[in-house]
């Protein structure tokens, strides 16, 4: 198996039907290099196997405490301003029991 693939369970993404990545696994996309981190997640460029499109992924780890109600809230409010100019897109969201998935339109330079 490759080992830039992403190692982890098959979740189903559940951003809608009409969006450009509905019905993908996690096993869609290969992680390539690291944008950054934050407090309680780790960014990465990735691309979609199938398209060869990039995006950032946002992995957050959950730990059954207020981080991980932070992360709904900061999905919540992205899925909220979707179509916004000025806010950066939310396109997928792969919510596992262990950890948080959020497949992001990817702003390069």
């Amino acid at each position: 198996q490759d080992p830039s693939r992403v190692p982890r369970a098959p979740v189903i993404g559940h951003m809608g039907p009409e969006g450009e990545l509905a019905c993908r696994s996690i096993r869609d996309f290969v992680k390539e290099d690291w944008l950054g981190n934050g407090s309680f997640c780790d960014v990465v460029r990735c691309r979609d196997a199938g398209t060869g499109k990039r995006y950032a992924m946002k992995t957050v780890v959950k730990r059954h405490g207020p981080q991980d109600q932070a992360i709904a809230m900061e999905a919540h409010c992205l899925r909220r301003l979707k179509g916004c100019p000025w806010i950066i897109a939310l396109l997928l969201e792969l919510d596992g029991l262990a950890e948080w998935v959020g497949i992001f339109e990817l702003c390069e330079r």
